[in-house]
């Protein structure tokens, strides 16, 4: 055999019958003489390690780089030296089972990685050959640097993850689509709110995370930003996930340049879910505020209007008093004393009517559930003395549910109710007063329907006001609707009337919450 320049790392060889496979040559024969130079310098020049084991896996040939990359100590010559006594014992024993099994004839091509002690890494491939020697076959083992590859990579998978990390923590929902519109980012607060996993988005579809509409309206805006190269600023849009839940975001749009053609498109968006809500609750509070100081101004006028008419009597017939007092007739003075008694009554019962009204909030008891029935009888109990006096009878329903209320409140309600039916019932015939109540899936809907005159549509909404009185002549103070409204109110409720005002009577309807069946 003859050595090679600088060939104290090996004996010539020449490759006589090679099949090309990707990027890597099997050998078929070496010849221990004759190599052409052009063979032996491209071996020995080579950046990545050969050598030729036999198959006692002594080294038979070795080229420059093996044992810089094996980091072996060369004393002398590599040739005829087992590789088992020369490299780390963990690279042994990782390579070994791979060399075996060429040597055995059990694979012709094996591939693994080694990390040496120094941290460096190889990549191995082991090609099974036959040889030109006596043994007649070997293996040919090719190392690759791959180190500063690896480098990288772990800086990558380093980068990748801090960038998770910091989009993990950052309160706003990140995603990216290709041109496809398939996910390749989302971080948790955005898979959070899609109600998936990263790993059940990452490259499906964005159709298939979100409701159908948002997600054809959302692909247009991506394929636009695709073509014309521009994001967008932020805007305001809606969003359905598969969790059901709907979401209100501030989004910005822009496309990112990448390895792919097209770009990518990232979405930052902030959920202002529960600000919008704010929002419209504040809008609902400073509307109902606006409602309450326009119904203050009201009642203030109305109560000076109503309190000054029964004290306007007082004065004057206690002007007439005092004269009939001095004209000594008895019959005039009883008169103005029944008179001034009158006005003092009327003017009782508004103040305990306005003390009633201000009342309602404070005088509420939590609600609970109770029986819609017992409160019907209730009711019907204290006006029996009005109906006795009238040609009316109440009629209540066979279906009674259970409703939440606060139980004396409700009586209230539906005794006032009772009493405006009973008052403006036929007086002249037999009537009826129709009490019932309709289930809802939200909530229980009451009605109390008489058989009077009816009232105009375009007062339905004014007899809830105070001291409203459509009919002067009849008795009362005209704050009884106004309570019953501010009663269902405080429930959480709604009161409305139906009727024509033709003569086909009234019915007034109010809402209260149902009480949910506990499922088994």
């Amino acid at each position: 055999m003859t050595t090679p320049p600088g060939g104290e790392f090996g004996e010539s060889f020449d490759v006589t019958d090679t099949t090309s496979s990707n990027t890597h040559s099997s050998v078929t024969a070496i010849e221990a003489d004759g190599m052409g130079d052009v063979h032996r310098l491209a071996m020995e020049a080579a950046g990545y390690g050969l050598a030729v084991l036999s198959t006692s896996l002594r080294i038979v040939y070795a080229n420059p780089m093996l044992p810089r990359l094996l980091e072996i100590d060369v004393a002398g010559t590599l040739l005829g030296q087992y590789l088992a006594a020369l490299v780390e014992q963990t690279v042994w024993s990782n390579l070994n089972d791979h060399l075996q099994r060429c040597c055995d004839g059990l694979s012709s091509v094996e591939e693994c990685e080694l990390r040496l002690d120094s941290g460096r890494w190889l990549e191995v491939r082991i090609d099974a050959i036959d040889t030109a020697d006596a043994q007649g076959a070997g293996v040919l083992l090719t190392l690759v640097d791959v180190t500063e590859i690896r480098r990288i990579e772990s800086d990558l998978r380093n980068s990748r993850e801090t960038l998770r990390a910091i989009t993990d923590v950052i309160p706003a929902m990140i995603s990216a689509v290709d041109a496809e519109n398939r996910v390749v980012l989302v971080n948790k607060l955005q898979a959070d709110v899609l109600g998936v996993s990263f790993t059940e988005a990452q490259g499906r579809h964005a159709e298939d995370l979100t409701d159908t509409d948002f997600a054809a309206y959302d692909a247009e805006l991506n394929q636009l930003i695709l073509a014309t190269g521009e994001g967008m600023p932020f805007f305001e849009e809606t969003i359905g996930a598969l969790n059901d839940s709907e979401r209100v975001l501030l989004t910005t749009k822009a496309l990112i340049p990448s390895s792919e053609a097209e770009g990518r498109v990232e979405t930052i968006s902030f959920d202002i879910t529960d600000r919008k809500k704010a929002e419209r609750e504040r809008e609902a509070l400073i509307e109902e505020l606006e409602r309450r100081n326009e119904e203050l101004e009201r009642f203030s006028y109305r109560v000076s209007h109503d309190l000054r008419s029964p004290l306007i009597t007082l004065r004057g017939f206690i002007g007439l008093l005092n004269q009939d007092i001095d004209s000594g007739d008895p019959n005039l003075v009883a008169k103005d004393l029944d008179q001034i008694q009158g006005a003092a009554e009327r003017m009782q019962h508004l103040l305990q009517d306005l003390l009633a009204l201000s009342q309602v909030g404070q005088l509420m008891k939590p609600p609970v559930a109770i029986e819609l029935r017992a409160v019907i009888e209730e009711a019907v109990g204290r006006v029996s003395g009005a109906l006795s006096a009238s040609r009316v009878r109440v009629e209540v329903g066979d279906s009674m549910p259970r409703v939440v209320a606060d139980f004396e409140r409700l009586v209230e309600v539906l005794q006032n109710l009772l009493e405006n039916a009973i008052k403006f019932s036929p007086a002249d015939k037999d009537s009826v007063v129709q009490v019932g109540a309709i289930e809802r899936p939200q909530h229980t809907e009451l009605f109390v329907k008489d058989s009077g005159p009816g009232i105009n549509p375009s007062y339905h909404e004014r007899v809830f006001g105070l001291f409203e009185r459509l009919d002067q002549s009849t008795l009362g103070t005209g704050i009884g609707l106004a309570l019953v409204k501010r009663i269902v109110q405080e429930h959480g409720g709604q009161v409305w009337i139906e009727s024509t005002g033709d003569g086909s009577g009234t019915t007034v309807w109010f809402t209260l919450p149902r009480v949910t069946p506990v499922r088994g």
